[in-house]
């Protein structure tokens, strides 16, 4: 099937509906929600070997608000919008390869 080839590992279930697991043997990079909203920080310094910020192949996903970048892969009504800018040609073209690993709260300093 292509979508295997696009999406990792695909199971079909009783022929009515499709299950699409990531493939365990790929290794991804992880990110996770933080706070109560639906955008992924990205860590200091994956921004540029995993994002590719700056370039070319910079990941359609990746957004810049409050001083920190953010991965939008998972926040789905922006997720949404961004791939149909992609489907009209108003973006890059790369996808990132992230996984999405859960919530977690940002760190804050004690004072």
């Amino acid at each position: 099937m292509i979508l295997s080839r696009f999406l990792g590992e695909v199971e079909i279930e009783d022929g009515k509906r499709a299950k699409f697991m990531a493939d365990a043997s790929e290794q991804v990079f992880g990110v996770y929600f933080f706070a109560d909203g639906n955008s992924c920080e990205v860590p200091r310094g994956a921004e540029k070997s995993v994002c590719k910020v700056g370039q070319l192949s910079c990941c359609i996903f990746l957004s810049v608000g409050a001083g920190s970048l953010s991965c939008e892969k998972f926040n789905r009504p922006l997720a949404r919008s961004l791939l149909d800018r992609l489907a009209k040609g108003n973006r890059v073209k790369r996808i990132g390869n992230c996984a999405l690993l859960g919530r977690k709260e940002r760190e804050t300093a004690v004072v």
